[in-house]
Order: C-alpha cells, then sequence, then structure tokens
C-alpha cells in the first residue's frame, strides 16, 4: 500500500491575482481622481452661482476683475484660457484621467460685467457628455 499524497500547497496570492488587484487598484484611484476633479468643477460652478445671486439682490452688476479676483482666491485657479472680440471669455479646467472638466465665464464685451456661465464635461476618448 501507499501512503496517499498530500495535495501540492497553493501560494497565497497568484501573479495573476496579483496584477488583476493592481489593476483594480489603479482603476479606483482613476476613477477616485475624476470625482474630485468633478468636485472642483463643482466648487466653482456653486461659487459663481451664489456671486450672481448676491449680485441680483444687491442690484449691482458683477465686474470681469471681480469674478476674476474671487475665483483666484476661492479656488486657487487662473483661468486655462481666455478670448477676447465679440465674447469675451475665461474658460477653468480640471482635467481628470477620463475627463476634462470645464467652467467658462461669460462677459459682455465693453462694459466687462458677467454674462454667465457654463460648465461641461469632455470624455476624453470620445467626445462631450452632459
Amino acid at each position: 500500500m501507499t501512503a496517499p499524497q498530500a495535495p501540492a500547497s497553493k501560494k497565497s496570492l497568484s501573479v495573476s491575482r496579483l496584477v488583476l488587484m493592481l489593476i483594480l487598484i489603479g482603476a479606483l484611484g482613476a476613477l477616485g481622481f475624476d470625482l474630485y476633479a468633478r468636485h472642483r468643477m463643482t466648487q466653482l460652478d456653486n461659487l459663481l452661482k451664489q456671486m450672481s445671486d448676491e449680485s441680483e439682490n444687491s442690484g449691482a452688476g458683477l465686474s470681469k476683475k471681480t469674478v476674476h479676483d474671487e475665483v483666484h482666491d476661492k479656488i486657487g485657479r487662473e483661468p486655462s484660457s481666455t478670448s477676447s472680440g465679440n465674447q469675451q471669455t475665461e474658460s477653468y479646467d480640471f482635467p481628470s484621467i477620463f475627463y476634462i472638466h470645464r467652467v467658462t465665464v461669460r462677459y459682455r464685451p465693453g462694459v466687462n460685467m458677467y454674462d454667465g456661465h457654463t460648465k461641461n464635461s469632455v470624455f476624453r476618448f470620445g467626445g462631450e457628455s452632459e
């Protein structure tokens, strides 16, 4: 009679499991970074809405300098791009792994007064969303 052989000991983590775990951690990190960039965009959007509401209640308009200075103080950002001419705009980009979150502030030409803002998210691999 021969003694039964003991089953081969299994490694606690095989190489394939380790690779899958690293991919999962990387994907979760990328999603977290995307959520943080979206949060920063929403923060700027809320700040601009609050400033707009306050100026409407007081009856005075918002100047370009006031908006620019407030954004710089509260958010700590300079505009990513500016344009002038028929429509003056300042764009604030919050790039992430999968998206570029953007807030575009419009100003009335000539008087340099706040004229609203828009926010959107551009999917890096396919185009715009929202």
